[in-house]
């Protein structure tokens, strides 16, 4: 099993397609090719492999890249974990354990500030800047820093 991301995602706007689905997306198939060029040399049996099955799919990402975790503002009682950034699976369990943490005890054992759910309540972004920066965050998600 192998994956990658993409340099040049799609941005998808599901609200665009009434009764959007993710069996709606094009699969690119050449992606994987790419990533197998890439793969090749350090896995040969990659060479001749078939391929048994092939995924694709959307990631949520956020304008900053960091999940979004934490009570709504405005609304009582209304929790949030998302914004994943497509680590919602290996963060999952961590994530969890500090938001059951926050509402059962009032505060989580770290900071979890940075994920504040409401950080861009503030901030007014256009549609095509919000796509821009996701689309970044996504191109750019394994870039060293």
């Amino acid at each position: 099993m192998f994956g990658g991301m993409e340099s040049t995602p799609v941005p998808v706007d599901p609200t665009e397609a009434p009764g959007f689905s993710m069996d709606h997306l094009p699969l690119d198939h050449g992606l994987n090719d790419q990533f197998v060029d890439v793969l090749v040399d350090d896995i040969p049996a990659l060479r001749d492999a078939g391929i048994q099955e092939e995924r694709g799919g959307v990631f949520t990402m956020t304008a900053d890249g960091r999940l979004l975790v934490g009570p709504a503002a405005g609304v009582r009682g209304f929790w949030m974990a998302t914004g994943c950034n497509g680590t919602g699976f290996s963060l999952s369990s961590g994530v969890g354990y500090h938001l059951a943490e926050w509402i059962t005890t009032g505060a989580p054992s770290i900071d979890l500030s940075p994920l504040d759910p409401n950080r861009f309540a503030e901030n007014t972004v256009s549609d095509a800047d919000l796509t821009a920066a996701a689309v970044w965050q996504y191109a750019n998600y394994y870039v060293p820093r």
